[in-house]
C-alpha cells in the first residue's frame, strides 16, 4: 500500500518569505543556508556564492592553501580545486569553465552560480524575483515521494488509507493556494493576499481535525504527530501572515518575524520527513 504525505509546495512558500528582501537568498534541497563570512551577491550580473557555507553543508571537506590562494573541496573521492582569478576550477583534474573568475570578496571565496552545478552535479535555478538561488542536490528529490508500506494489521492498513485520502484531499485544495499566496506576496496585493490565507487556513485546518480524529495505530502515532506538528508550524505561519494582510503587523515586523517562522515550519519538515523516511 502507498502512503501519500501532506507536502505544500515549501520550495514555492520559501521564496515568499525573502519578498521584501534586498540580499540575495540561497537554499540547499529547500532549506535556507546561513553563511558565516561573506553574503551572496550580484557582481556584473552574475549571481556569486560564498563556498563555505554552501559547499561544508553539501558534506564537502574545505581546505584554504593561502600562497597559491587555492580553495580544495573533497567529497567521497571527488576534488574541487579552484585558484582566485582562474575562470576554471578542475574537478578531478578536468577544468570547468567558469563564467566569471573565482574571487575573494569579505574574505570568503565566491563562486558563480552556475559553477556549482558544473562542479557537483547539483541542480542550481536562479528565481530573480526573489533573488533566490536554490540548489538541489542529485538523488534529492524535491517533493516527498509516495511510500510503499509493508503493513501488518488491518489498523495500519485503515489508518494508512484513510491519512493518505486525507493528504491527496489536502495537496490537491492547496496546490493553487501556494501560487496564489507567494504572487499576492510578491506583487504586494494585500486584498488577495488575506483572502487567499483565509482560504488556505480553513482548509489546513479542517485537515488537522481529520488526522486527530483518526484512530492511530500506536505503529504509526509518531507519524501522525509528526504530521500534526507539520500542519502546525504552517498554520503559524499563515496566521502571521493573515495579520499582516489585516494590517495588525507592520511591514517590518513582519519581514523579521516570517523568518523564524519559516524556520520552524522547516524544522518541522524535516522531522516529518524523517518520520515517513523511517516506515
Amino acid at each position: 500500500m502507498k502512503l501519500q504525505v501532506l507536502k505544500v509546495g515549501l520550495a514555492t512558500l520559501l521564496c515568499t518569505s525573502a519578498v521584501y528582501a534586498s540580499e540575495v537568498r540561497v537554499t540547499l534541497n529547500n532549506s535556507f543556508v546561513s553563511f558565516p563570512n561573506g553574503q551572496p551577491r550580484i557582481v556584473q550580473g552574475r549571481t556569486l556564492v560564498p563556498v563555505r557555507g554552501l559547499f561544508d553543508n553539501m558534506g564537502y571537506d574545505i581546505s584554504w592553501e593561502a600562497e597559491s590562494k587555492t580553495v580544495t573541496l573533497s567529497k567521497e573521492g571527488s576534488d574541487i580545486v579552484i585558484h582566485i582569478g582562474d575562470d576554471f576550477l578542475t574537478v578531478n583534474g578536468k577544468e570547468v569553465s567558469l563564467d566569471v573568475p573565482a574571487q575573494i570578496i569579505d574574505s570568503s571565496t565566491m563562486l558563480p552560480l552556475r559553477a556549482i552545478s558544473d562542479a557537483t552535479g547539483a541542480v542550481t535555478l536562479w528565481n530573480s524575483d526573489y533573488k533566490t538561488a536554490s540548489v538541489v542536490e542529485r538523488g534529492i528529490q524535491a517533493e516527498y515521494p509516495q511510500r510503499e508500506l509493508n503493513l501488518n494489521t488491518s489498523a495500519e492498513k485503515t489508518y494508512v488509507e484513510a491519512f493518505s485520502q486525507i493528504s491527496k484531499k489536502f495537496n490537491e485544495d492547496n496546490k493553487e493556494n501556494v501560487a496564489v499566496l507567494s504572487k499576492a506576496l510578491k506583487d504586494g496585493n494585500i486584498s488577495s493576499l488575506s483572502s487567499v490565507s483565509a482560504t488556505f487556513l480553513s482548509s489546513l485546518r479542517s485537515t488537522e481535525k481529520e488526522i486527530a480524529s483518526l484512530d492511530t495505530p500506536s505503529s504509526l502515532e509518531d507519524l501522525s504527530v509528526a504530521a500534526r506538528n507539520y500542519l502546525s508550524a504552517l498554520e503559524s505561519l499563515l496566521e502571521y501572515t493573515q495579520s499582516y494582510s489585516e494590517g495588525k503587523i507592520e511591514k517590518g515586523e513582519y519581514v523579521k518575524e516570517i523568518e523564524n517562522r519559516f524556520s520552524n515550519l522547516l524544522v518541522a519538515q524535516a522531522v516529518y520527513t524523517e518520520e515517513i523516511n523511517s516506515l
